[in-house]
């Protein structure tokens, strides 16, 4: 009994990931869960992570947002028309080493 052949797979081309960055924020506690939906909404897959922390007895949180830095101008928009309590404290980019994957 004879197994017909596989197919072989084609290489694919180097696909070169998107630049990355990250925003820092500053809301209102309250306003969380909107940032949450707008983000999510704008962003999309170009999301990578939220992180949320709260300071000021929690009334106020500081949010980074890792993304895309194609849909870093976006999100920073939206964020402004839909919540005017916001603060942009910073945009970073991320650099990768290609050698090691890691953050320089």
């Amino acid at each position: 009994m004879r197994f017909p052949l596989l197919p072989t797979r084609r290489r694919r081309a180097a696909v070169r990931p998107c630049p990355l960055c990250i925003v820092h924020l500053d809301i209102a506690a309250e306003s969380l869960t909107t940032l949450r939906q707008i983000v999510f909404r704008v962003a999309g897959d170009a999301l990578r992570f939220v992180r949320a922390e709260a300071y000021q007895h929690n009334s106020r949180m500081r949010v980074a947002l890792c993304l895309t830095e194609a849909a870093a101008g976006a999100v920073v928009d939206a964020v402004g028309r839909f919540l005017p309590d916001a603060r942009l404290c910073r945009l970073a980019p991320i650099t990768l080493t290609q050698t090691e994957g890691k953050t320089a």
